[in-house]
């Protein structure tokens, strides 16, 4: 499969009403967006480990 992959886009995402400012690629026509980068803005774990791989705990906050 053949991507068009055209580098960082400067569409913005907002939360609550808030301007987030993670770093958005624009793929084929679509955005998307680091997971780390969602999880500080939305406030949720993304966390990595060799049982799990990497993986998503949205009742926890984010962490760095």
């Amino acid at each position: 499969m053949d991507y068009e992959y055209d580098e960082e886009t400067w569409d913005e995402l907002e939360v609550n009403g808030n301007a987030a400012n993670p770093t958005v690629y624009k793929i084929n026509g679509s955005n998307y967006f680091k997971l780390r980068d969602l999880g500080k803005a939305l406030n949720f774990y993304v966390g990595r480990s060799a049982d799990r791989d990497m993986y998503i705990e949205t009742d926890k906050p984010y962490s760095a």
